[in-house]
């Protein structure tokens, strides 16, 4: 079987869908089939393209997966006209440079958020004749309305409202993330096939016996209780009540909360632990994928926040 994914995010970018998609791309080339992953120039969280990338494409194999790299404008900004031209230079390119580079395939699954890309997914589907598997990690647009960053009703979620639904008729499959993603829709789109391809953990990776004295140290010590946020520091994530906690509780002995990552957030929430006068709370920069089980494990308390409900949501870091 030949096999494409077409995603945003992937290695050596950590956080969430980098590791979703480089784990079932892995485990797929590991049964014999033939994986290529046609993804952007790593830039994500930091909003800057990483060193050694850059240019309008390039190829490189990174753990018996094909990968094939093409422009993307980076920002790590939450303002609607950089984001905007950040997901469509990608968009763009990622249909130039798969229509000229790309074999044909079997298969073309393509990774939303963000919903843009399903653009480039459908041309290139029909480009190498191949079945399209619409993959929902986050129900879009419902998720930007949920979080404020698009207005219900308005210009923007219509729009997206009506690419969404392209990309669900035209998809030979649309699989989802969590039971309440693919219940949602089949509710609205009872004539789809659709699929659960649910998160998961490698338990041979993870659990108690990876602590270690360096990762422990990272977070400030043997001394005391640690409690642990490690991912992005975005909108969706609402670290800032996490600040509120540890205000509330600065007076209790030995007690530390460490926020390790980066994104979009991190610098305002730098400045808001200042001002609040929260000494208990300790930033990290982000770390490799393969210190993320011993970090884990290092920690007395782990934090999976989320600044409110959002419909079909289950956070990776949950597992």
């Amino acid at each position: 079987m030949k096999l494409t994914i077409l995603t945003q995010y992937y290695p050596p970018e950590v956080g969430a869908p980098q590791a979703r998609r480089a784990e079932l791309a892995g485990c797929v080339a590991g049964r014999g089939h033939d994986v290529t992953v046609l993804t952007a120039m790593p830039n994500y969280p930091v909003g800057r393209v990483h060193d050694g990338y850059g240019g309008l494409w390039r190829r490189e194999r990174l753990d018996g997966v094909s990968l094939v790299r093409s422009f993307i404008y980076p920002t790590q900004s939450t303002d609607f006209v950089p984001r905007m031209a950040s997901y469509l230079s990608f968009v763009g390119s990622s249909a130039a440079v798969g229509t000229a580079l790309l074999e044909r395939s079997d298969f073309l699954l393509v990774e939303s958020p963000p919903l843009f890309l399903g653009l480039s997914g459908l041309w290139l589907a029909r480009a190498k004749r191949a079945r399209l598997i619409f993959n929902v990690s986050d129900l879009w647009p419902l998720s930007a309305v949920r979080l404020g960053v698009v207005r219900e009703g308005g210009v923007s979620h219509r729009v997206a409202s009506r690419l969404e639904a392209l990309c669900y008729r035209q998809a030979w499959l649309v699989s989802g993330q969590s039971a309440e993603i693919v219940g949602d829709i089949r509710r609205r789109f009872p004539d789809r096939r659709t699929y659960h391809l649910s998160n998961g953990v490698d338990v041979s990776r993870f659990g108690p016996a990876r602590r270690t004295a360096e990762a422990r140290a990272l977070l400030g010590g043997e001394e005391g209780c640690v409690v642990l946020y490690a991912g992005l520091h975005g909108l969706a994530q609402g670290l800032d009540q996490v600040l509120q906690a540890a205000a509330a509780l600065r007076d209790v002995p030995g007690l530390r909360f460490v926020l390790c990552g980066d994104g979009p957030e991190k610098s305002v929430l730098r400045r808001r632990a200042a001002e609040m006068g929260a000494a208990n709370v300790r930033f990290v920069d982000p770390q490799p994928r393969a210190a993320m089980p011993a970090l884990v494990a290092s920690a007395d308390v782990v934090l999976v926040p989320l600044r409110l409900e959002i419909p079909g949501a289950v956070p990776s870091k949950l597992y």
